[in-house]
């Protein structure tokens, strides 16, 4: 469905033909409506293909659901700037669509895609960056080392994990082979753009108050711009649709971090996971 651009590790571009063979004819329609083509070549820069990929968002759903559906997912801004009610969207439709996702290289790869899980109606969702090894071999998000330091510091902040809802902005495991052991390495910013309109689907089904950024990649894919989590984190920043995101550091890089300082590291994240829950106090004032 993807093909790389010829020397660029990171890029890759959309061609009308592989796109639609893979996801078959009844996306034809979609692709000409995104303006996909195959005149989008190797020459666009990085700031047009994101273009590309984010217009195709909303032909790529009209092409999955029924138009009752579409109309509740397409433009999430709606709620916000023009105050309209949106439909519940049903995250069993979407999860049932999103288990065949070749969107990017990475669906072919992995074991299975993993899809959030937790409160349908959850205040607050959290949002890491891609499965790891074992969410890929489970089907379930944050389950491996980092998902067990999250429950840890759910429990030290008096949180019930179902009571939240927890995703990745990328929903395949990218990982490289070190010694037959897969091991985690980081998405590349077009297959975050890829999966967006995943992340953005579960976000209008869900309709969180607040959202949890937990590392850059979960912060860029929500924001749509590059964030500094070590200057941003700790911090509440606010998307286009009015939802606040709070950013900071995911768990994972507490496990890579200097294991003298890991009391101390736990004890910061734990200070800015604590000011989603200050936060739920407020809005019940």
């Amino acid at each position: 469905m993807f093909e790389y651009v010829s020397g660029s590790e990171n890029g890759f571009d959309f061609t009308a033909a592989t796109y639609c063979t893979a996801i078959g004819n009844g996306m034809s329609h979609a692709m000409a409506a995104a303006g996909l083509s195959g005149d989008s070549k190797a020459n666009l820069n990085t700031g047009m293909r994101e273009s590309r990929i984010r217009n195709c968002t909303a032909a790529r759903i009209h092409a999955i659901f029924s138009l009752e559906e579409e109309n509740a997912i397409v433009n999430t801004n709606c709620r916000v700037r023009f105050g309209l009610a949106m439909q519940k969207f049903d995250l069993d439709a979407l999860r049932r669509a999103a288990a065949t996702c070749r969107d990017c290289p990475l669906g072919a790869l992995a074991t299975q895609t993993v899809w959030g899980e937790g409160s349908p109606s959850a205040v607050c969702m959290l949002v890491g960056e891609q499965p790891g090894d074992r969410e890929d071999r489970e089907g379930r998000p944050f389950v491996g080392p980092a998902g067990q330091l999250l429950e840890r510091a759910m429990a030290h902040l008096g949180w019930q994990r179902s009571a939240f809802y927890i995703t990745n902005a990328v929903k395949h495991f990218k990982y490289e082979w070190r010694d037959k052991v897969r091991k985690h390495k980081t998405p590349a910013q077009l297959e975050i753009l890829a999966c967006h309109h995943w992340l953005e689907a579960e976000i209008a089904a869900v309709r969180p108050l607040r959202i949890v950024a937990l590392g850059a990649t979960a912060a860029r894919a929500l924001l749509g711009r590059p964030i500094k989590v070590s200057v941003d984190r700790g911090r509440w920043l606010q998307r286009d649709d009015g939802l606040r995101v709070l950013i900071t550091v995911h768990p994972s890089s507490l496990l890579r971090g200097d294991p003298a300082q890991r009391t101390v590291a736990f004890d910061a994240w734990l200070t800015d996971l604590r000011k989603a829950g200050e936060a739920e106090a407020d809005d019940n004032q």
